[in-house]
């Protein structure tokens, strides 16, 4: 059952993180606009998202296990990554019109 709680952390953290950072990228700070110019001048753009992604999936897992952590702690935490790299490599449709 904490698994469950787990996936349901995690789509709620990517959801609500998701917002956020669109929200913080579309005001005056423009907060992520230079990692986004960056990513967008790369060549191969979908290897290094998706290189990214299993980085950050393998270590959530190492961090998960190192700290005895649980499995909501963690999807939160693996939301928050992912939807920060999704974010700085613009790999999504914009939530927010």
């Amino acid at each position: 059952m904490d698994l469950v709680y787990g996936i349901l952390a995690l789509v709620l953290s990517t959801v609500f993180f998701s917002i956020l950072f669109e929200i913080l990228n579309r005001s005056l700070l423009h907060l992520f606009g230079p990692a986004q110019k960056f990513t967008s001048k790369l060549k191969g753009k979908k290897i290094y998202y998706y290189v990214v992604v299993m980085i950050i999936i393998g270590s959530n897992v190492f961090i998960m296990d190192f700290f005895n952590s649980n499995y909501i702690k963690s999807g939160i935490i693996l939301g928050l990554l992912i939807s920060l790299n999704e974010i700085i490599f613009n790999s999504r449709k914009n939530l927010i019109k």
